[in-house]
């Protein structure tokens, strides 16, 4: 019991971070036809990450499932399947209202999940942070670097791109239906 209440913690900072960009979008929305809009959309790309950073912490659950005791083993599969479910859920209500305002095609959104992808192996690998481009831009570049650089890393934005693109794909009809913009 003590790991998934220690869970919340943490989970709850990821979903915070991951329901930032809704707000975003929100103003984006809101304020498209106006200078701020820019603002707003620089904002959205440092956060849109979080949204789908969330899927990424199903990593913790096996381990965390082999120090618990079986009582606490489905509330733990419980904790972790709501936490991706948010991740899915933060990522298609940022990301639809946008791509229906700006009539983004489906190309460019596909590219744009690499990106994502890249920077999502940034915070989970390099720990690097949404607003750490703005606080210490000179450790993101070196983190960009490094990523670059390393071979698991490339693999892992491949891998969890085209996952990204998979899931994009699977939900955009069920959230285009729901998302008004």
């Amino acid at each position: 019991m003590p790991t998934i209440i220690d869970n919340f913690q943490w989970m709850g900072w990821n979903v915070a971070l991951a329901i930032i960009p809704i707000f975003f979008t929100y103003l984006i929305i809101k304020y498209s036809k106006q200078h701020i809009a820019s603002l707003f959309i620089g904002l959205w790309i440092l956060f849109f990450p979080n949204t789908i950073y969330l899927v990424t912490d199903i990593q913790y659950l096996p381990n965390q499932l082999s120090r618990t005791m079986v009582s606490a083993d489905i509330l733990l599969i419980f904790q972790y399947m709501v936490l991706v479910g948010l991740g899915l859920i933060t990522y298609f209500l940022s990301l639809s209202p946008i791509i229906k305002k700006f009539k983004i095609n489906g190309k460019i959104v596909f590219v744009f999940n690499f990106v994502v992808s890249f920077a999502v192996a940034l915070g989970k690998i390099q720990r690097t942070e949404s607003w750490d481009i703005i606080t210490n831009p000179i450790r993101v570049l070196n983190d960009v670097n490094r990523s670059l650089s390393s071979p698991q890393i490339i693999l892992f934005v491949i891998g969890f791109g085209l996952l990204i693109n998979l899931i994009f794909i699977s939900g955009r009809m069920y959230f285009n239906d729901r998302v008004r913009s």
